[in-house]
């Protein structure tokens, strides 16, 4: 999405279309069924939750999964100001951001351990991964070794700040597990770099990965109708399942659509700037 030669507004404009047409649809059908605290949110509350901001106003979330949304829009807000300071593409700037960022969450992490205030440790870690992945992409493009020593600093920020920002104490109202969190993490990062590495990647994992938007969007809308069935197997099948014909057809009616007219809209206007 970043490239030598994209502004603010064609970078906005791709965000846009990228993420608001689906999301507001899961808002839609989330209102409409009653899923999550959708059925207790006032209007303004879904109304403010249409603009993504929510959470940086203290609004509740309409479905639970929107929360991991503000850091993504974060991520943005960052890279919006690293293009007006033109070093967005300069991958030394992208590594001091993801060293700023793993700082933060072992800071957080530790004041966290030591008051049992919850501190947003997820924020910057998610951040700091974020900034790795960025970094990594612009190491492959430009054919740069990738550094051992940053695959170590991750595990290592993962680690202590999973084991010092989630622990379980005595006084813990929050009830986290380090070791969960610990190996969520350490399990996501491995997946990517094995990904990463892959050249021919099975189409299966090509599509689940193309419709994921979708599929992390509608997934806790699905599971609303199938809460009451106690067979676990047979809900995870029909959960699983449906979740993926709906984010199929969410991704081939809607979200390619939207992103291609947000392509054309800026093609518009890169060749109306060339003329």
């Amino acid at each position: 999405s970043i490239k030598p030669t994209t502004t603010l507004k064609s970078f906005w404009i791709a965000r846009f279309f990228r993420l608001w047409p689906v999301y507001l649809i899961s808002i839609f059908f989330a209102v409409i069924l009653g899923v999550e605290a959708a059925s207790s949110l006032t209007k303004f509350d879904i109304l403010i939750n249409a603009t993504m901001l929510q959470q940086f106003l203290k609004i509740p979330n309409v479905l639970g999964v929107f929360w991991t949304l503000q850091i993504e829009l974060s991520f943005y807000f960052i890279l919006s100001v690293m293009l007006l300071l033109k070093i967005s593409n300069d991958r030394k700037k992208i590594d001091i951001a993801m060293y700023i960022f793993f700082l933060l969450a072992m800071i957080f992490a530790v004041f966290k351990f030591r008051t049992n205030i919850r501190f947003p440790v997820a924020f910057p870690l998610a951040l700091g991964l974020m900034f790795f992945a960025t970094g990594l992409r612009f190491r492959r493009v430009n054919n740069e070794p990738f550094p051992f020593r940053i695959l170590f600093i991750v595990f290592f920020v993962i680690v202590l700040t999973s084991y010092l920002g989630y622990q379980v104490k005595p006084m813990d109202l929050f009830n986290d597990n380090p070791y969960r969190w610990m190996l969520a993490y350490s399990i996501s990062v491995l997946l990517f770099l094995i990904f990463e590495r892959i050249k021919f990647v099975p189409n299966f994992f090509v599509f689940i990965g193309t419709i994921s938007y979708s599929v992390y969007l509608f997934h806790p809308i699905v599971l609303h109708f199938f809460e009451s069935t106690k067979n676990i197997l047979l809900r995870s099948f029909l959960v699983v399942m449906l979740t993926i014909v709906i984010s199929a057809l969410l991704y081939y009616l809607v979200e390619k659509p939207c992103q291609n007219f947000g392509k054309k809209i800026n093609r518009t206007a890169y060749f109306r700037q060339e003329a």
